[in-house]
């Protein structure tokens, strides 16, 4: 029977070596060379977090404060990533840094967070006074993520023997109660709008590589008249070879996907495995570009590659094509609903609507172009939709009979 490895150790996908998952013990993720150096690391960090009667009076100054405490975390993740470049992403200390500076800043009985001893802060304060800052104005996400930095920053004092408990809770203890996400509906965008932000991400694409005005970068305007018009998963279109463009029979064949960790596999579920219509003039577009793609983009035979032929970044899309595509058509405030804002995902969904409100097409239909994995699912996501488009084509079926009546009346 082979010996039980706890879930925080992984095998390093493509170097020897393992990795101890620490990060909600306020650590980073360490490598080890060999299994039994990485239950060490592990079970050497769980306990010093178990063995609350270990203090370190010696480090406490240090880290006697929020603002302490964030520049030896700060330091710690720094260290770790000059070891081990590649496990810590440079946005992520900016993005660190800048949740644990506006949780500094907000208030606790008058008394500024930044300003009080770690020590001194209890679950009731960061329960009734933290979290209603930290979440309000904010997408529930964003609140998440600096909760999150907050509270990694108070378990690495932990770990590192200058606070006796973390009051966030620790070792899977859930003290803290969050404000639970809102599912939002999917949202409607109108074709115009679309067509809009399409042909404002001709701009974007035209400034591609070295901003040489010539179709040498990543045509974000083609990009995202594909995911308006084909529904595909930017995940399913970021790994889209063109062998997977059938363009003599007019369809495009999804068989794999980029995961969350960079990977390509299969689809997210069995269903995904499909085959999507593919139009007239988007299919000529595909063969123009087909035509004009530079030849160091070629190497992976990639239909929408980065500019060295890889695979694009995880927010490019969004970032460099879509938000600017959005802001020079002036529909910032129109695509706007309160704290959300369109996302690359609400592509998806736009060909969604078309399916459910000009094509009129069954569930079923539906479930099975999307990609789903059940009628339900298509319903769970699109029954506000679906409720909006039959309601119209009874009304409208209504409408033109009176409007009938009335003529032969008249």
């Amino acid at each position: 029977m082979p010996a039980f490895i706890p879930q925080e150790i992984t095998k390093h996908k493509k170097r020897d070596v393992y990795r101890i998952d620490l990060r909600k013990y306020g650590g980073g993720q360490p490598t080890a060379k060999t299994l039994a150096e990485a239950r060490k690391i592990l079970e050497h960090t769980q306990e010093r977090l178990a063995d609350e009667t270990f203090i370190d009076n010696s480090k406490q100054k240090d880290f006697d404060t929020l603002v302490g405490a964030a520049e030896k975390f700060g330091s710690f993740l720094h260290a770790e990533n000059r070891r081990v470049p590649s496990e810590i992403s440079p946005n992520y200390f900016h993005a660190l840094e800048n949740y644990l500076n506006q949780a500094a800043d907000m208030l606790i009985d008058k008394t500024r967070v930044g300003n009080i001893p770690v020590h001194q802060l209890t679950s009731g304060d960061i329960q009734h006074h933290l979290v209603p800052q930290i979440f309000e104005g904010r997408a529930n996400k964003t609140g998440r993520h600096m909760y999150s930095a907050f509270s990694r920053a108070l378990r690495f004092g932990v770990v590192q023997g200058t606070l006796k408990y973390n009051p966030c809770g620790s070792l899977g203890e859930r003290l803290i109660r969050l404000p639970k996400k809102t599912k939002r509906k999917a949202k409607r965008i109108s074709q115009a709008a679309i067509a809009a932000i399409i042909e404002n991400g001709e701009q974007a694409s035209l400034r591609g590589h070295n901003q040489q005005l010539q179709m040498s970068g990543e045509p974000f305007d083609l990009i995202m008249e594909f995911a308006a018009w084909t529904g595909l998963r930017r995940g399913e279109q970021v790994a889209l070879t063109w062998d997977d463009i059938q363009f003599a029979n007019n369809v495009v064949r999804v068989n794999k996907a980029q995961k969350k960790d960079g990977d390509v596999g299969a689809p997210k579920t069995e269903a995904g495995n499909r085959l999507v219509p593919l139009v007239a003039d988007l299919k000529a577009r595909l063969l123009a570009w087909k035509e004009q793609q530079p030849q160091r983009q070629r190497k992976q035979n990639l239909v929408f590659p980065y500019v060295d032929g890889g695979y694009p970044p995880i927010n490019r899309w969004r970032k460099v094509g879509l938000f600017p595509a959005i802001k020079k058509a002036g529909l910032q405030d129109e695509l706007r609903d309160g704290d959300y804002k369109m996302n690359w995902h609400d592509l998806r969904h736009f060909y969604a609507s078309v399916l459910l409100f000009d094509l009129q097409w069954t569930d079923s239909v539906i479930a099975t172009v999307m990609g789903h994995s059940s009628i339900m699912l298509t319903r769970d996501v699109y029954g506000h939709w679906m409720q909006s488009a039959r309601r119209d084509t009874q009304l409208a079926g209504a409408l033109q009979m009176i409007k009938q009546g009335v003529s032969q009346n008249g």
